[in-house]
């Protein structure tokens, strides 16, 4: 004979398998997700932490247990969220190195096993994508300058000196680390400053000559070229640098009719002033500026080099697009770079001449159409969007498109130029990083859910049956036989209970795991129902014609229908009859009671977990898993449920499954 207290050990284990199980799974999640998660305090201290985010930091799991999450945060970041701040921001953390990763950080409130008040976060390092905006917006930033030093410029095109002047000054705003700036004419084989400003004003009568000066180079060959620092560079007429106080220069040409008749420079009074995105900068503020100093220096016309526009546009790693907003070419691809090409996969000669609809994602027409009327109609320069563009192949993508608009002297809008970077994959990395969160937060809620379940549903027949295996070993000689077979009838009636409970919570966690499959086979539905019923106690009629046959998995229809059975026995007064029908391919099997029916406010969750009436979870015992196990068995099977109030009072539940004719 099994011992009581061998069974109760069973119970027990079984009982608490389930929720162990959830939070496993859960556990497994968090450590293998590819992106960063962390479990805070309310203090933001780090209590546990993945390695993807020990990763993310440079920094190994042990480093991190424990420590204050701003000891790790960017300073200008240090306001931005603490532990407490629930929700999603975008913030700076730093490496052991010094450098820099950006994050997406994603706040929930969840409740850890101690019942203590806990932080989820979730991390997804979004620094490629942050370098990409700022390099879109270092770019649409020059364009922009460029733009308004040409209008500038083109205002000014009446004086020469004060043009030149203007020039100057702008040219030397437009670099940060610039102290001064210098337009230098070709004179023969010598160069003259035509106007300067800041640290170079003092060079004004200062004449170099071609052969001599980095200056010079720059006339012969027609490249910018750059002095990181006079005192190693041979290049460089070293005695003017050094009585002007300069260290540092880059010098662009100036062009006219294919020859160079001037130069563009800028100076720093420090060795390695200026850097690559400085010496593009001044390169194509030069060639933007080439027309209003072209022809002997005289102030003309103002026009863009497009030799040297068309090389910056048709070279650049973003995919780039200009497109026209007067009446007569609004909306209309003027032109487009190779890298527009491979974004959308048609040839930079067929993307000239089309309509920017052809390449846009349908949905996103009536969108586009507001923007391109407003920036025609507006005084709006600069736009940016994230929208969907429709391949040639006919796959959709995201794109991050940065906009500035190309204005004539009176700045009126000619054309909008459009910087396009393809991010569809990290549309796809954010939408997995969605889509596990939404699985971390089901983890969680299913695991609270059910220890709240467990502790209300097991807790009274679990002390019925302490009690009784207590009174038993204090009093078994003192107890009649019929008492102790009483006793015996307590315990069993509970253990059964427990049992029931535990099988519920089991299905529901395969159920939740994604693991419950079925193997259909053909049924012969009046002889089973009638096993079922049997088995069950159940007195209800049968009224099912012989031969009709479903193809379901047997134990999961003897499960569905037990389930039905004893929801009916709960809150319905009992089964009162079931009835089989077919309707086409399908049979319909009807479980009737004759209680007081579902009321309306539970209807649209009723084959929900965990879902049951508040007025009824005080007098009626269950877990609330059984009209969800019900559903997710039948859809397993390729069937399904529904409920029906029945015309004379009570409810009908009706499982539908595929019929085996």
């Amino acid at each position: 004979m099994v011992s009581p207290l061998f069974e109760e050990t069973s119970v027990m284990r079984a009982a608490h398998r389930a929720p162990r199980h959830g939070e496993e799974q859960s556990r497994a999640a968090f450590e293998a997700s590819p992106s960063g998660m962390i479990i805070t305090g309310v203090d933001g201290r780090f209590e546990r932490v993945n390695p993807a985010f020990a990763r993310m930091l440079g920094r190994t799991v042990e480093e991190l247990h424990g420590r204050d999450h701003r000891e790790f945060t960017h300073p200008e970041d240090l306001t931005a969220g603490t532990g407490d701040t629930l929700g999603e921001l975008e913030k700076r953390f730093l490496r052991p190195d010094g450098t820099v990763v950006w994050a997406r950080v994603t706040t929930t409130a969840i409740t850890g096993p101690d019942g203590r008040a806990q932080r989820l976060l979730q991390a997804e390092d979004i620094t490629a994508r942050k370098d990409a905006e700022a390099r879109a917006a270092r770019e649409t930033d020059r364009l922009r300058s460029i733009i308004a030093i040409q209008r500038e410029v083109a205002a000014a095109a009446a004086d020469r000196d004060t043009a030149l002047r203007l020039v100057v000054q702008r040219a030397m705003e437009s670099l940060p680390a610039a102290e001064g700036a210098i337009i230098g004419m070709v004179d023969g084989d010598e160069l003259y400053p035509a106007a300067t400003v800041g640290a170079l004003t003092a060079s004004s009568d200062m004449r170099v000559r071609v052969d001599g000066s980095l200056a010079g180079q720059v006339v012969t060959s027609g490249k910018t070229l750059r002095c990181d620092d006079i005192g190693t560079d041979v290049r460089v007429d070293r005695d003017n640098s050094r009585s002007a106080g300069v260290r540092s220069m880059i010098i662009a040409p100036l062009f006219a009719d294919g020859r160079v008749f001037g130069t563009l420079g800028v100076c720093s009074g420090l060795p390695y002033g200026f850097g690559d995105a400085d010496t593009e900068q001044l390169t194509l503020l030069a060639d933007a500026l080439t027309g209003a100093l072209r022809a002997n220096a005289a102030v003309t016309a103002l026009e863009i080099s497009e030799t040297r526009f068309r090389s910056a546009f048709d070279n650049s790693p973003l995919g780039m697009v200009l497109t026209g907003l007067r009446e007569d070419n609004l909306g209309v691809v003027l032109r487009a770079n190779p890298a527009m090409a491979a974004i959308t996969g048609y040839p930079v000669e067929r993307l000239a001449g089309m309509r920017i609809h052809d390449f846009h994602h349908p949905d996103e027409h009536a969108a586009t159409d507001r923007v391109l009327d407003e920036l025609s109609r507006t005084s709006l320069d600069t736009y940016a969007v994230a929208k969907r563009y429709r391949h040639a192949d006919g796959h959709t993508l995201w794109v991050q498109v940065h906009s500035a608009v190309i204005r004539d002297e009176q700045g009126v809008p000619l054309h909008v130029v459009a910087q396009v970077q393809d991010v569809t994959d990290q549309r796809r990395t954010e939408q997995a990083l969605a889509d596990r969160n939404r699985e971390l937060e089901g983890a969680n809620h299913l695991k609270q859910d059910l220890m709240g379940m467990l502790g209300h549903e097991i807790g009274n027949p679990l002390t019925s049956i302490l009690g009784s295996t207590e009174i038993f070993a204090d009093c078994w000689d003192e107890l009649t036989a019929t008492q102790q077979r009483a006793m015996l009838a307590t315990i069993a009636r509970n253990a059964n209970q427990i049992d029931g409970i535990v099988h519920e919570v089991l299905t529901l966690v395969t159920l939740d795991a994604g693991r419950i499959t079925a193997t259909p086979e053909p049924v012969g539905v009046q002889e089973h129902l009638t096993l079922v019923l049997a088995n069950t106690g159940t007195s209800a009629l049968l009224d099912c014609a012989a031969g009709i046959t479903v193809s379901v998995q047997p134990g999961h229809l003897s499960q569905i229908v037990t389930n039905l059975l004893s929801n009916a026995r709960k809150y319905g007064g009992g089964a009162t009859m079931l009835t089989v029908g077919t309707d086409g391919p399908t049979v319909r099997i009807a479980v009737h009671d004759g209680g007081p029916g579902v009321p309306d406010a539970l209807r649209p969750l009723l084959f929900e977990r965990f879902s049951r009436a508040l007025d009824t979870t005080k007098t009626v015992k269950g877990t609330g898993l059984g009209l969800y196990i019900v559903r997710e068995l039948a859809r397993a099977n390729g069937g399904d449920v529904h409920y029906e109030p029945a015309p004379d009072g009570g409810s009908i539940f009706v499982l539908s499954l595929p019929g085996a004719f």
